[in-house]
C-alpha cells in the first residue's frame, strides 16, 4: 500500500507539472501566433497600446506585495496538514480583501492621473485615448484577481481545472478578438472591449473553480493573524520580489516615457519574440526549485544539484539564444511578414535575446536563495542592480531609443551574471572553482557560435531566403543541443536531475 501511495503521489506530481506546463505553453503559443495579425489589423502604434496593457499587468504586481504566491503557499500548507475548509476559506478571504485594497488603490491612483498618463505615456490626447487607458486599468485589476484565484486553486490542488480554464479563456481572448474586430471594425477600443468581456467571464469561472468545494465555508472574515504570519515569513521575499519587478520593468517604463507609442509597439514585438526563450525558463526553474527544497538538509547533494542545475541551464539556453540572436531578422520577417519592421528590430531582438538568456541562467542562483532562505545577499544585489538600471536605461534610451533600452537590459544582465554567480557561490558554499562556471559557458558559446556561424555564413554566401535560413538554423539548434547532450556526461546527469521526483 505504501508503494502504491508513493507511485500515486509521483504520478500526480508529474501530471500537475505537465498540466502547468500545458497551461502556460498553449496561451503563450496562441498569443505568439496572433500578434502579427493584431499588428496588421490595428497597426504598430495601436499594438503599442496592447504592449502597455501587458506592461501594466506586470507592474500592478508591485502593489499586491506578493499576495499571489503567498496564497498558494498558505493553502498548500493547510492542505498538507489536513484539509480544513474553514481555514482555507478564511485564508482566501483575508488575502483577497488585502489584494482588493492594495491593487484597487494602485489602479485608482493611475485612473486619477489618466489624463496625464495619456499625454505623457501615450503621447496622445482626447477622450478616446483616455477612455482606452481607463479600460486597460480595469482589465489589469480583473486580471490580477484571475491570477490570484488561479494561484489559490493550484494551492488547493485544482491544477487541471485551473489550467483548463486558463487555456479556454486565453484562446477565446487571443483568437476570438480577431473575429470580433473583423466583424465590428479594426479599432483598438473594440479590441479592449472584447478582452473586457472575456476577462470578466474568466473571473466568474475561476471563482466557481476555487469556491465550488468551499462554498459551505464561505466567509468574509479578515484575519490579522494570517497577515501577521505571512509578513513574518514573507516580508523579505516581498521586498526582493518588488525590487525584481522594478528591475525587469525599468526598460519598459523608460521606453514608454521616452519614445512614441509607434516605437514602443515595436519594442513590444521584440519582447514578444523573445518568448521563445522565456517559455523554456520557468518549467526548469520550478523543477530545480522543488529539488533544492528537498535537499536542504544534505549539503553535499545540494552542492551537486546546484552546479548540475547551473550547467543544465547554461547548455540549454545559450544555443537557443544564439538561434534567436543570429537569425533575428529572418525570424521577424517570417513572423511579421514585414521586411522593414524586421530590419528595424533585428538588433533589438538580438541584444534582448542574449540578455534574456543570462537572466534565465540566473534563475538557478535565485532559486537557491529562496530555497535556503538566504535572501539578504540577493536583496543587496537587487538593490545595487536597480540603482544601476534606472540611470543607465534612461540615458541610453534618451540617446538611442528602444535600441538603447535593450542595450541597457543587456548590460545589467552581464553585471547580474558575474556578480550573482560570485555571491551565490560564496553564500552557499565555503569554496568554489571558477571552472565550474567557465567550462559550460565556454563549451556552449564555442559550439553554438561555431555551428550557427558556419551555417549563417554558408546561407549568406548562397543568398538563401529567410525560410530556408530558419529551416537550416533549426537543424543547427538540434545539432548543438544533441552534441552537448551526447558529449557531456554532466549534461546528461543534469538533465535527469531536472525531472527527478524522488
Amino acid at each position: 500500500m505504501a508503494i502504491n501511495g508513493k507511485l500515486n503521489r509521483e504520478a500526480l506530481l508529474k501530471g500537475n507539472i505537465l498540466w502547468n506546463l500545458f497551461g502556460s505553453l498553449v496561451p503563450a503559443f496562441a498569443q505568439f501566433i496572433c500578434i502579427p495579425f493584431y499588428i496588421k489589423a490595428l497597426g504598430i502604434a495601436s499594438y503599442g497600446m496592447i504592449s502597455l496593457y501587458f506592461f501594466l499587468n506586470t507592474a500592478i504586481l508591485v502593489f499586491d506585495l506578493g499576495l499571489i504566491p503567498a496564497v498558494n503557499r498558505a493553502l498548500a500548507k493547510i492542505r498538507s496538514s489536513g484539509s480544513d475548509p474553514g481555514k482555507c476559506a478564511a485564508t482566501i478571504s483575508t488575502f483577497q480583501t488585502a489584494g482588493l485594497v492594495l491593487v484597487t488603490s494602485g489602479a485608482i491612483t493611475l485612473y486619477l492621473i489618466s489624463e496625464l498618463l495619456t499625454e505623457q505615456w501615450l503621447m496622445e490626447s482626447g477622450e478616446t485615448a483616455s477612455k482606452n487607458l481607463q479600460v486597460i486599468l480595469l482589465l489589469v485589476v480583473i486580471r490580477w484577481f484571475i491570477l490570484f484565484y488561479a494561484s489559490a486553486g493550484q494551492g488547493l490542488k485544482k491544477h487541471i481545472a485551473v489550467n483548463m480554464t486558463n487555456i479556454v479563456f486565453s484562446l477565446l481572448a487571443s483568437v476570438g478578438v480577431l473575429f470580433w474586430i473583423f466583424l465590428h471594425g479594426n479599432q483598438i477600443d473594440l479590441f479592449f472591449q472584447w478582452l473586457l468581456m472575456v476577462t470578466a467571464a474568466h473571473l466568474a469561472v475561476i471563482l466557481l473553480v476555487v469556491w465550488r468545494q468551499l462554498w459551505r465555508a464561505w466567509t468574509t472574515v479578515f484575519s490579522m493573524q494570517i497577515i501577521t504570519e505571512y509578513w513574518k515569513f514573507g516580508g523579505l521575499m516581498v521586498a526582493l520580489s518588488i525590487i525584481g519587478i522594478f528591475i525587469t520593468m525599468t526598460d519598459k517604463w523608460v521606453a514608454i516615457y521616452t519614445v512614441s507609442m509607434h516605437e514602443y509597439g515595436k519594442y513590444g514585438v521584440a519582447m514578444s519574440l523573445n518568448a521563445i526563450i522565456t517559455i523554456v525558463i520557468s518549467p526548469i526553474y520550478l523543477a530545480y526549485f522543488s529539488r533544492f527544497n528537498r535537499l536542504i538538509e544534505d549539503k553535499d547533494a545540494l552542492h551537486n544539484a546546484y552546479y548540475a542545475a547551473v550547467r543544465f541551464m547554461i547548455l540549454l539556453l545559450i544555443p537557443i539564444g544564439f538561434f534567436v540572436g543570429i537569425y533575428s531578422y529572418q525570424l521577424l520577417e517570417i513572423w511579421t511578414r514585414d521586411a522593414a519592421l524586421a530590419a528595424d528590430l533585428a538588433y533589438v531582438v538580438r541584444v534582448y535575446a542574449f540578455a534574456t538568456v543570462m537572466n534565465g541562467i540566473m534563475h538557478i542562483p535565485f532559486a537557491m536563495h529562496v530555497a535556503t532562505g538566504r535572501l539578504l545577499p540577493a536583496l543587496y544585489l537587487n538593490i545595487g542592480l536597480l540603482l544601476t538600471t534606472i540611470p543607465l536605461t534612461y540615458h541610453l534610451c534618451q540617446i538611442y531609443g528602444i535600441s538603447g533600452a535593450a542595450t541597457a537590459w543587456f548590460v545589467i544582465n552581464v553585471i547580474y551574471l558575474v556578480t550573482g554567480f560570485y555571491i551565490a557561490s560564496k553564500t552557499f558554499f565555503t569554496s568554489t572553482s571558477i571552472s565550474l562556471y567557465i567550462e559550460p559557458l565556454a563549451l556552449a558559446i564555442g559550439v553554438s557560435g561555431l555551428l550557427f556561424g558556419i551555417s549563417k555564413l554558408v546561407l549568406t554566401i548562397n543568398q538563401a531566403g529567410s525560410l530556408p535560413q530558419i529551416a537550416v538554423s533549426l537543424i543547427s539548434l538540434a545539432a548543438v543541443i544533441g552534441f552537448l547532450l551526447l558529449s557531456s556526461k554532466k549534461f546528461r546527469v543534469a538533465l535527469s536531475m531536472a525531472f527527478e521526483n524522488n
